[in-house]
């Protein structure tokens, strides 16, 4: 039987060692560098080293079947902050790839969350959004989801798109129906995490973006 060895692996192979032998008095430095031992390796240090780095590099293989255009509610971070209604982003093979990359990393580096700078096209839509003059998009991940945050240039305050589970977005742009929270037409994809995906796809049609 192989085992993936990661970074999670061998510290709770760590704390089995502490469990098994109580009267040894074992710190958590002190087991991970016997677990690293246990690898082959000479200390703690070199062995994490190793396996941060082949996460790092570690591809992510899902193949996009073409490019969609998403669109995602957003709301601010603060209860008096203005926002944009939507956030519209072209999702292509590189995209996809970022985010699952992100999400990898969060996940097997035990990360709260990853962010870069979002350098792709993005449009903001809704009243006032030229007022707004939403600047600086982020792209976020953390374990389980993915969003965007950016802000109004002349205020301190966020804006965000609701935040997706990596898993809901695969399957939507695989087309798997059933959610309600999605909205699906020939090469748009409309998500809104309210109760009614239906209000912001009439507000998508009235400003003429469907």
């Amino acid at each position: 039987m192989q085992v993936e060895v990661n970074v999670q692996v061998v510290k709770e192979m760590a704390r089995r060692l502490r469990a098994a032998q109580p009267a040894a008095e074992l710190s958590i430095a002190q087991s991970l560098e016997l677990a690293a031992k246990a690898f082959g390796h000479p200390n703690w240090d070199t062995l994490s080293g190793m396996l941060r780095r082949e996460v790092v590099a570690k591809p992510r293989q899902w193949k996009l079947k073409k490019p969609q255009t998403l669109f995602i509610d957003v709301r601010s971070d603060t209860e008096f902050g203005a926002a944009p209604s939507w956030v519209k982003v072209e999702v292509d093979q590189s995209f996809v790839d970022e985010v699952l990359d992100m999400h990898h990393r969060c996940n097997e580096l035990s990360l709260d969350h990853c962010a870069r700078d979002f350098d792709e096209p993005v449009q903001w839509g809704g009243e006032d959004v030229e007022a707004l003059n939403i600047q600086y998009p982020r792209l976020f991940a953390d374990k389980y989801r993915w969003w965007l945050r950016a802000k109004p240039k002349h205020d301190t305050y966020h804006v965000e798109s609701f935040a997706m589970r990596v898993e809901d977005f695969l399957s939507a742009l695989k087309n798997e129906k059933g959610d309600e929270r999605f909205a699906f037409f020939e090469d748009e994809i409309v998500f809104s995490a309210g109760e009614d995906v239906k209000a912001l796809v009439n507000e998508l049609v009235e400003c003429g973006e469907l």
